[in-house]
């Protein structure tokens, strides 16, 4: 999926959290490197998150605070699984839920893939069950997400979805 939207020009903003990060970062660089005239290195902008606290801040201060610049960077934020292993246990992860209503906020438009399970899936059914909240001038989307929330969706099927919904927002 990044490396479609870098090949389709957009600018992939990435908080280089554990489990997707990486293959956030290998599929938009896989499309700058595959043609280095056409695509730029500006088009990935990673924001790792601190993993220790400085200047006598606490680490969810700091990433609170990085979550919100980050999310500035964004017109559209897209959101896959949201999940976490927690005591052996693999549970929706809290922090995704955080980005989500940062966004919100900041004005900027969410696009949960509920097909991705977990906070993703919830969000997605937020999303859709009241799309003026979430998305006033685009109501629209909440018919769109009901294909990005079918879990037998297959990648290149969600890929398509997702890139149709950014071009017409």
């Amino acid at each position: 999926l990044s490396s479609s939207l870098v090949k389709h020009g957009y600018r992939v903003v990435n908080g280089f959290g554990w489990g997707v990060g990486s293959a956030v970062i290998n599929g938009a660089l896989d499309a700058i490197y595959s043609n280095p005239e056409k695509f730029s290195e500006d088009q990935l902008v990673m924001r790792p998150f601190p993993q220790v606290a400085s200047q006598g801040q606490d680490l969810k201060v700091l990433w609170q605070q990085y979550r919100e610049r980050m999310i500035a960077l964004s017109g559209i934020a897209l959101f896959v699984f949201g999940n976490k292993t927690e005591g052996g246990e693999i549970v929706s992860a809290p922090g995704v839920e955080r980005e989500f209503d940062i966004a919100v906020r900041q004005g900027v438009v969410p696009v949960p893939i509920g097909a991705t399970g977990y906070k993703a899936k919830e969000l997605a059914e937020k999303v859709m069950a009241d799309p003026a909240k979430y998305a006033p001038d685009d109501q629209w989307l909440a018919e769109s997400l009901k294909n990005l929330n079918d879990p037998a969706a297959g990648a290149k099927s969600i890929e398509a979805a997702v890139l149709t919904i950014i071009k017409k927002l």
